[in-house]
């Protein structure tokens, strides 16, 4: 082997893979897998390009680390000579013996002091005069020259000799060098005294403490414990909205069987000849919204190699896990080949197959078993079978647990190995939202205090995921491209959501009533609406305004989304509806469920509460309205502990009161923001459920959640102010939208035949 002929440049093929070469003639890579090694002798205007370019890149990073060293420096110099100048600094002449010995120096010098003459003793010292005026200041320059008594950053507060002190003079705000100066005209404690009476005065005699003094005290612990109450109330609606729409969209195995006349007994040949009408209807609808396999590389990996012969498909466990759960799909692709009546036998029957398959690979690290796994759980859950999905997840995420060191390192990876990566991360993801399906039952099933703890987990999972990974192939389709880039979107939503909600806040609110406002403008009207103005690709937007809904017609928004969507393709709405199904928990936080009882008003809250445990009977503790009164007070006196509360009862009874019952009333934006919000939702769910090419994406969770949103609105309709109020016949109007088309998309069980009609008996009652 030669010695190296080129030291700067790579081979063609290496450069061409961008791997890293060796340079050698041949060089290891390319003798490894005996591919031509080629050198360049000449650069072409594509090389001289690539060399500028890495030349200026390897210039801006040395650039960054030059400023970066700069400013390391300058703080570590700052900090030298802040530190060196206090040392240096005697304390400041208090007393009167200190006064006549600056009065007659121009220069400081150190002094020993007693305790005794730390602070002055009598009135007469209080009075004395001294010619040294404090100046607090925020300027970054050298204090070498200046007296510094106290610093807190880049602020700081100096002594500077005044001659002319026996007038008073107000305090001076003076800017120099970009930086601003306030000279106080403090000499004596004389002076300082009135200052500091005006200021205690003026917090006395106005409503509320300023903003500042609110970081250090009770107020300001007791508010944010209301916020961390509402961020678990967030994850209980977001557990709730997944529990609402399963139950909706399961198809239980025990629902009355179906007539003679639309039932097919299926058979070993009828399951063998319908998988790959199966398969394709899937590829071209579900696959869109699951997202759940790569195609190419699953029909690679798990269907070719089972073709020898015409029924040997049928040996292919994914294949026939994956048939098992499209047969469950409602979806009208794979109506048109299944008889609606046989779904339920026919994917019973390729779940028995893909169960006796794997019954003896359950502990053979593949992709194969991880898929199988994956399905089966799908399967499962669909079906309403909680405690054998539960199973079929755990097998599926200790399967995971082993595949993902392999599938995870791509620096060696061929192009088969980078698809199987993708295959591999695309199971995982859709493992990550079915066990979100899993956990919200769980923490619906469970005993009270499992859920409310529950339900703080399921919102982080939910809005923090560690196992969503989205990630495009070169073959995808450009709608699948579209969609995978909307999950990107949309988690970067949540993730934001999630963080926003629990960052510190800076201006702590006055009441529950200011923080419902400054959470609801926070996280809708910043967060949502700032994503989906700048962060989102056009692709994905409508040109239709995002919170406004009663300025444009029905019969124009309709005909602009269908405008867009021919354009766009689906993507677009399903991206809004997603951002409006965010707003709708979000809103639903805030609005009771019922309206209070005439014995459960929170205004009845001090007969029964003056800030120790709950006033009452053991005769009134055993009734509905005792236990729920027993349920609050147990929550207020829960925050005690946690902002670690010091003060009487009686103390703590006014604050709470204080903070629930604001003197001011207020209006919230939450009601408007809402309703605007679930009017546009329905206008984009009759969309989809009128469209025969774009039914099969219409999504019973987002129905659901504006079918609770709305009837609590109505519910509380006489509360409501004027302009709310004059969108009630549209709020109406949308709820019998919303009743017909759950009657359209609903499973045929008997569970979500129960649903629908509580929905229509409370949809009555409102109208009363």
């Amino acid at each position: 082997m030669n010695k190296q002929l080129n030291k700067r440049f790579p081979c063609e093929e290496c450069r061409e893979q961008k791997r890293k070469c060796d340079c050698k003639q041949p060089c290891d890579r390319c003798e490894r897998f005996n591919l031509k090694c080629v050198y360049l002798k000449g650069f072409s205007p594509r090389d001289q390009e690539f060399i500028q370019i890495a030349k200026e890149k390897e210039m801006h990073c040395e650039i960054e680390a030059l400023t970066t060293e700069i400013e390391l420096l300058q703080k570590e110099m700052a900090s030298l000579q802040s530190a060196t100048t206090f040392q240096r600094q005697p304390t400041p002449p208090l007393s009167h013996e200190d006064n006549d010995s600056h009065s007659h120096s121009n220069k400081w010098t150190p002094r020993s002091r007693t305790p005794s003459a730390a602070y002055p003793a009598t009135p007469e010292s209080m009075e004395t005069t001294d010619d040294s005026s404090s100046i607090m200041t925020a300027l970054s320059r050298s204090t070498k020259r200046q007296r510094v008594i106290a610093q807190d950053g880049s602020t700081s507060v100096v002594l500077s000799q005044q001659h002319n002190h026996q007038q008073r003079r107000p305090w001076i705000l003076t800017i120099r060098n970009g930086k601003m100066e306030i000279e106080t005209c403090v000499n004596t404690y004389n002076d300082l005294l009135p200052h500091l009476h005006a200021m205690t005065g003026a917090i006395y005699s106005q409503e509320h403490v300023p903003f500042t003094f609110h970081a250090y005290s009770t107020y300001g612990a007791l508010i944010k414990a209301f916020n961390t109450m509402i961020l678990n109330k967030y994850g209980k609606t977001t557990c709730r909205s997944w529990v609402n729409a399963m139950r909706m969209i399961t198809l239980s195995s025990s629902s009355p069987s179906p007539t003679s006349d639309n039932t097919t007994t299926p058979c070993p040949q009828s399951i063998a000849r319908f998988i790959h009408p199966l398969l394709d209807a899937y590829w071209k609808c579900k696959h869109y919204q699951h997202l759940a396999v790569h195609i190419s590389t699953f029909i690679r990996l798990f269907v070719h190699p089972y073709q020898n012969d015409s029924n040997s498909i049928t040996s292919s466990p994914a294949v026939m896990a994956l048939c098992a759960g499209i047969c469950l799909s409602s979806c009208q692709h794979t109506s048109s080949i299944i008889p609606t009546g046989s779904h339920l036998e026919y994917a019973r029957c390729y779940y028995d197959q893909a169960r006796q398959l794997i019954a003896d690979r359950f502990d053979d690290p593949c992709l194969e078993t991880f898929a199988t796994f994956v399905f089966l759980a799908l399967y499962e859950m669909t079906i309403g079978h909680d405690s054998t999905s539960a199973h079929y997840t755990n097998l599926a995420l200790r399967m995971a647990n082993m595949l993902r060191p392999e599938y995870t390192t791509q620096i060696t990876m061929m192009k088969d190995d980078v698809q199987e990566s993708i295959l591999f991360h695309r199971l995982q993801t859709f493992l990550q939202q079915i066990r979100l399906f899993e956990l919200a039952t769980d923490f619906d099933n469970n005993d009270r205090d499992q859920r409310e703890t529950g339900y703080a987990r399921f919102y982080a999972a939910c809005h923090n995921p560690t196992d969503e990974w989205w990630v495009a192939a070169d073959d995808d389709s450009i709608q699948a491209h579209d969609l995978i880039e909307m999950h990107r979107c949309l988690q970067k939503l949540r993730r934001d959501i999630y963080n926003n909600s629990r960052i510190a806040m800076t201006t702590v609110p006055r009441d529950l009533a200011e923080l419902t406002e400054m959470v609801v403008q926070q996280q809708i009207n910043h967060v949502m609406v700032h994503w989906y103005t700048h962060m989102l690709p056009d692709r994905l937007k409508l040109s239709l305004p995002v919170l406004d809904a009663m300025n444009i017609p029905d019969d124009v928004y309709m005909k602009t989304v269908e405008k867009e969507t021919k354009d766009k393709g689906i993507g677009a709405v399903l991206t809004v509806l997603a951002l409006y199904d965010e707003g709708l928990l979000i809103a639903q936080s805030f609005l009771h469920k019922r309206l209070q009882g005439s014995t459960t008003r929170w205004a009845h809250l001090q007969q029964f509460w003056q800030g120790g445990r709950l006033i009452m009977g053991p005769e009134e503790r055993r009734q509905a309205a005792g236990t729920k009164w027993a349920r609050r007070i147990d929550k207020l006196l829960s925050v005690k502990p946690v902002i670690g509360y010091s003060g009487t009862d009686d103390e703590f009874f006014a604050m709470v009161m204080g903070a629930m019952f604001p003197e001011e009333e207020s209006k919230t934006s939450v009601i408007t923001l809402a309703i605007q919000t679930a009017i546009n939702a329905v206008r984009l769910l009759r969309f989809l459920d009128a469209s025969s090419e774009w039914r099969c994406f219409f999504d019973m969770r987002v129905l659901m959640d504006v079918w609770v949103l709305l009837t609590r609105v109505v519910r509380f309709e006489r509360y409501l102010d004027a302009e709310d109020q004059t969108m009630l016949p549209r709020v109406r109007s949308d709820l019998e939208h919303c009743l017909a088309m759950v009657r359209n998309n609903a499973s045929r069980s008997l569970h979500a035949a129960n649903l629908i009609g509580k929905m229509e008996e409370e949809y009555r009652e409102l109208l009363l």
